[in-house]
């Protein structure tokens, strides 16, 4: 016969045995899919019209969230920005009203998101920041190395410089910036850097909302007084599944569009 103690123990490892499964399916489940499912497709009409605006949309995400896992790397994770795209592509084989008002008629695209700039406030004697405005090698390994490897190729002086002394650099190709931006912190020649100025949008915008189960686009119109915060805004919210990529239309609301706003 089994001592109690022992029967006691057992049961106690096949609790924590239960329990440690469970939590780690459901922090498996949480997590922001990376993959791209077989069938989350995409045309090539629709990456050539809306590649830009989920490469905006996810770099805007590792931008707002100060813990994203990519959030230190420079290299942009093609991965997430195809399943946006694909996830475009499902909502445009909905092909209702909806999807062409904001689509086609609304013409509603993303925030735009900084990914080719950086604006930095420098000390205009420095020789450095002279030898980099005159497009030659700065003498600095840190800037040198930073210039070649991100591929900038372009320094504009602001309108008013040196008096107003910032100047930015211009990369032929999209970065995530932050981590661009720290390596240059500490040289005692840039004072100040801003490496997501950029990130507006006109009242008009595509918002992402990532769940377990499921991604949310709320496409967002915004009219009349924009500039400051819009008087007017309509919302149409798309849900797309994050296993098979089918998308459903979800919802409406918000302030009826004027007429000669869908005309």
């Amino acid at each position: 016969m089994l001592d109690k103690h022992l029967i006691i123990i057992v049961l106690k490892k096949r609790y924590l045995i239960i329990t440690g499964f469970f939590f780690i399916s459901v922090f498996f489940s949480c997590q922001k899919p990376e993959s791209v499912p077989a069938n989350c497709n995409y045309s090539q009409q629709t990456y050539d019209s809306l590649h830009i605006d989920a490469l905006y949309l996810y770099v805007n995400e590792i931008y707002t969230d100060s813990l994203h896992p990519n959030r230190n790397q420079p290299e942009i994770n093609q991965a997430p920005v195809k399943r946006i795209l694909g996830q475009f592509q499902a909502i445009l084989d909905l092909q209702i009203p909806e999807v062409d008002t904001v689509f086609d008629i609304l013409h509603i695209r993303s925030c735009i998101a900084n990914t080719r700039y950086l604006w930095m406030k420098v000390d205009p004697d420095a020789p450095e920041i002279q030898a980099l405005i005159n497009g030659q090698a700065t003498g600095n390994p840190t800037l040198d190395g930073i210039i070649d490897q991100y591929h900038f190729t372009e320094v504009e002086t602001a309108y008013s410089y040196p008096s107003f002394n910032w100047i930015s650099i211009h990369s032929s190709t999209d970065w995530n910036l932050i981590p661009i931006a720290n390596q240059l912190e500490g040289l005692v020649f840039i004072d100040l850097i801003d490496s997501i100025n950029g990130l507006t949008f006109d009242g008009s915008y595509v918002q992402k909302t990532n769940y377990p189960a499921y991604t949310e686009y709320d496409f967002v119109y915004g009219w009349e007084d924009c500039p400051s915060g819009c008087l007017h805004k309509r919302h149409w919210i798309f849900q797309v599944n994050n296993t098979t990529c089918e998308a459903d239309f979800s919802d409406a609301f918000g302030d009826v569009l004027p007429t000669q706003i869908i005309e």
